[in-house]
């Protein structure tokens, strides 16, 4: 229990519009994903010519009415597992017009929604000091992630938040069915903090439809510039979410003497280490505990060698206020050409670099991280504030 906020959890069910996969096909959703033939033929290389039609690069849902859908075969329905935060203590709007911040946090894969809930805390104290009205936080369980993982082992969607903030809402919520390009009414004054994967999914999806999100804050997003191939995503499931631990551990201690000596984990601090081994592991009657959700990854990312380019291809077409913070070593981009391309976007930008730090630097570093959101939210709000008041 937080002091902090009243919490409540909700099931998003998904849409059933996704495209199928050839590799991918309904009938085999439920077999072991380590069957998954070791076929090249279908993996999918980004073709940097598609950068030339930019509608064409990043389809976020599929056409409604598409011949090649078999009703045979639906796609299942997948569920995603959030939770949201009402903040106890509400500050005025006094000077402020509209509603309050909706701050909407995207994790990365494999990592459970409660690993940002320390630094949601100090995220929170810092915008009371600045006056910042902060109506509603969202957080989910990405795909094979906490929650998520036990009630949908496969499956993506993407939902809209319901319209309004601080309202009763049931435990499982419906999305509104968008167009296929995107276009629906939105919550207002979204504001994205999210890490790899979770910052990937909130890049393309604000370069496809401009107007659901009011900025971006990324750590480090899983994005690689064309013509890079990189070795890791080839390996990438025979790796356990990127953090190199076993399935299967006799008991929690254990698994945390792993987390605090594996390469990957060991600069976590010893909260997010904790949180980590809570709510990432379940019990299991045969073995102690184990991970929540399946940890190879062929089912999201073996044959998809497009996605993480897609998303680098994106960016100069992102026009929200973007705030990145990056490790000066990044997940897989070239500093220099992240700064020159960064340059080029005429919006609202700012980039933080962060020395002796991994991929994992939001749950190595978390507080500094929160202070450079933070000052990024105070800036957002104060600018929305003059903008409304010059409309009075």
């Amino acid at each position: 229990m937080s002091l902090f906020w009243r919490a409540t959890t909700h099931t998003f069910s998904g849409t059933g519009n996704r495209e199928i996969p050839k590799y991918w096909p309904p009938s085999q959703f439920e077999q072991d994903p380590s069957n998954i033939p070791d076929d090249k033929s279908y993996n999918t290389h980004y073709d940097p010519s598609t950068a030339a039609n930019k509608e064409g690069v990043y389809h976020m849902y599929e056409d409604a009415n598409s011949k090649e859908r078999s009703a045979a075969e639906p796609v299942p329905i997948p569920r995603f597992v959030t939770k949201r935060y009402i903040p106890t203590h509400t500050i005025g709007k006094e000077g402020s017009q509209g509603p309050g911040m909706t701050l909407l946090v995207l994790p990365g894969m494999g990592v459970p929604k409660e690993m940002f809930e320390p630094m949601l805390e100090k995220l929170l104290s810092l915008l009371k000091e600045s006056v910042v009205q902060v109506d509603e936080i969202w957080s989910l369980d990405m795909p094979f992630s906490g929650e998520t993982a036990l009630v949908n082992p496969v499956g993506y969607m993407y939902a809209y938040l319901p319209l309004l903030a601080s309202q009763e809402l049931p435990d499982e919520l419906v999305p509104r069915h968008p167009s296929s390009n995107g276009e629906e009414p939105v919550r207002k004054n979204i504001h994205v903090i999210s890490h790899s994967l979770g910052a990937q999914c909130a890049m393309l999806a604000a370069a496809h439809s401009p107007g659901i999100f009011s900025s971006l804050s990324v750590m480090d997003p899983a994005m690689i510039p064309a013509g890079k191939p990189l070795k890791m995503l080839s390996t990438l499931p025979n790796d356990v979410y990127l953090v190199d631990i076993k399935e299967r551990y006799p008991d929690q201690d254990s698994l945390i003497a792993d987390l605090m000596s594996s390469k990957r984990t060991r600069g976590w601090d010893e909260l997010s280490v904790r949180t980590f081994a809570e709510r990432a592991f379940v019990s299991d009657s045969n073995c102690g505990i184990r991970l929540a959700g399946n940890p190879r990854l062929q089912w999201a990312l073996y044959y998809d060698k497009e996605t993480p380019t897609q998303c680098y291809d994106r960016l100069t077409d992102i026009r929200v206020p973007f705030n990145a913070i990056m490790p000066t070593r990044p997940f897989a981009v070239p500093p220099e050409q992240f700064k020159a391309d960064i340059a080029r976007m005429p919006q609202r930008t700012k980039v933080t670099w962060i020395s002796r730090v991994t991929h994992q630097l939001p749950y190595e570093r978390p507080d500094e991280c929160m202070k450079i959101v933070s000052s990024w939210l105070q800036d957002m709000s104060r600018e929305k504030n003059h903008r409304e008041q010059a409309r009075l």
